[in-house]
């Protein structure tokens, strides 16, 4: 999804019915455009947010291994922009 262009993201909201649906919008109801997914994104990023976001679930990963028995390997890693 950080892949997308900020057009190519509002047109996979309106278009795709399983994106509607994660992101919880209503059937019908009024979708971000793509300025408001660029200025969501660029306060994101700002903010160090999708850093905060990467951490948290790392941390979360490597509890449920420790917990579970080693059920899981290694650690996520994902380029965050």
């Amino acid at each position: 999804m950080l892949t997308l262009s900020h057009a190519k993201m509002e047109l996979m909201i309106r278009d795709r019915l399983s994106w509607t649906r994660f992101l919880r919008f209503d059937l019908g109801a009024l979708t971000p455009d793509e300025n408001t997914i660029r200025h969501f994104h660029n306060r994101l990023t700002e903010t160090g947010t999708p850093r905060r976001v990467i951490k948290a679930f790392e941390w979360q990963l490597q509890c449920n291994t420790n917990s579970r028995g080693g059920w899981l390997t290694g650690r996520f890693s994902g380029r965050v922009r």
